[in-house]
């Protein structure tokens, strides 16, 4: 029999509370890798808080979060170079051009692809000139995506990564996910309050709600169990 897969995340009775605010509560986790995986809720069910307990931007106050085999908050500088990250406000360095923005973060990863970012910079109409703080929100999600891929990491974790985007980008960022996720080893999350932004892509499914992770199974389980009827009237 082979060994389990290590997990890329795994949560133990996690929970985290903001004053009184329970963003969190007990929720237990363990995420094989080689899914794209939807984590959905509506806003303010925890999804944001979750993922960044998983990037170690926010330490438990009780229970575990380990990520690729390691407690959250110990992330060796290797282990953060297989992890991409898209926050949902995406924050850059703002001072910066696009150009010289790409390449501080490309110094930092080994496995930087740089036919995949001359590509999507393309695709994305990024101007390499054009100062990161005049760019719109849509440009500026786009530029992040960019960023949290070309290091083609383990695990991509995507926080509402299409909140900014036109119904156009949109439609290159499903691409992108397609053609990023044949490799077998890697994982994605992406968070979303919309279903629609992601049920073509994901085959995994975490649901949460008030803070407690209320479903967690395939994608596939989850349309069997609901469905949609449809009654039109007849003449």
């Amino acid at each position: 029999m082979n060994a389990p897969a290590t997990p890329v995340i795994e949560l133990r009775d996690l929970s985290r509370r903001f004053g009184k605010t329970v963003a969190l509560n007990h929720v237990s986790l363990f995420l094989a890798p080689g899914h794209i995986v939807g984590l959905l809720g509506a806003n303010g069910s925890g999804k944001t808080t979750l993922l960044r307990h998983a990037i170690g931007l926010y330490l438990p106050q009780e229970g575990e979060c380990n990520t690729l085999g390691c407690p959250a908050g110990d992330l060796t500088a290797e282990l953060m170079a297989r992890v991409g990250y898209v926050a949902q406000e995406g924050e850059l360095l703002e001072w910066l051009s696009v150009r010289q923005l790409i390449a501080y973060v490309r110094a930092y990863y080994e496995n930087w692809n740089p036919e995949l970012e001359k590509r999507l910079r393309e695709e994305f109409e990024l101007t390499p000139k054009a100062r990161v703080a005049s760019l719109s929100p849509g440009l500026r999600q786009r530029l992040a995506i960019l960023l949290a891929v070309c290091p083609e990491p383990d695990l991509l974790i995507l926080d509402e990564p299409a909140a900014g985007l036109d119904p156009i980008a949109r439609g290159q960022f499903l691409d992108l996910l397609m053609e990023i996720i044949q490799s077998p080893e890697r994982t994605i999350v992406i968070s979303s309050h919309i279903l629609g932004d992601v049920e073509k892509v994901i085959d995994h499914a975490l649901i949460m709600h008030e803070g407690q992770l209320i479903r967690d199974c395939s994608f596939a389980e989850l349309q069997e169990e609901f469905s949609r009827l449809v009654i039109t009237g007849t003449t």
